[in-house]
């Protein structure tokens, strides 16, 4: 899949900016339709490389804590839930994070049970 972002900045509550990405599918970019308090939307293809889709079986509980770490490394991967009940996430890991994915989840490994899904 191509690495491509849908990045969309609104008005916070607090009167600031506030600054969303999402990893869309790049042949449903043509439907995009902004929310009605949306100040920018922009779609971004991200070097035109390919990412390495991952799947993983967490712990429900573990979903958001491991969303956030993982997502905390600018630029490294972008988790996405793909079934809530079942607790399984796919990591889109971009190319050249590979490496740094993995000791990243090898440290996640001692706090949390990660179960690879082929």
């Amino acid at each position: 899949m191509k690495c491509v972002y849908t990045v969309i900045a609104t008005r916070s509550r607090s009167g600031g900016i506030a600054w969303q990405s999402h990893p869309v599918n790049a042949r449903l970019l043509r439907h995009f339709i902004p929310r009605k308090d949306t100040l920018l939307s922009a779609h971004v293809l991200v070097n035109g490389m390919d990412t390495q889709s991952r799947y993983f079986r967490l712990r429900r509980e573990d979903i958001a804590y491991f969303k956030f770490i993982i997502e905390s490394y600018e630029g490294m991967a972008v988790v996405r839930t793909k079934d809530p009940y079942e607790a399984v996430v796919e990591l889109m890991v971009a190319p050249g994070w590979e490496k740094d994915f993995e000791e990243v989840l090898e440290g996640l490994r001692t706090e949390m049970t990660i179960e690879p899904i082929s």
